[in-house]
């Protein structure tokens, strides 16, 4: 999965949004925690599987497995709703 690179996230009254920087057209709005940044910014502009995000997301933050699949799947899951993967 890599997310195009016209998509950025911004922050409209606390709240994170994904916009289409050419239109400025907002896409949606996601629950983005920390772990969701993470993966955002791993998969923006380069190709990544599920199992890449896995690996790079529990190297990086002290959760388990089940957590960060669970965190994995709800992201891409939001992606494919978007349009943006």
């Amino acid at each position: 999965m890599k997310i195009n690179d016209k998509f950025k996230i911004e922050k409209v009254n606390g709240h994170s949004v994904i916009v289409d920087s050419i239109s400025g057209k907002i896409c949606g709005a996601a629950d983005f925690n920390e772990i969701k940044m993470f993966l955002w910014e791993l998969s923006k502009g380069r190709e990544v599987t599920k199992t890449q995000m896995l690996d790079e997301t529990l190297d990086r933050f002290d959760i388990s497995t089940v957590l960060a699949l669970g965190e994995i799947d709800y992201f891409i899951k939001k992606m494919k709703e978007y349009g943006i993967i």
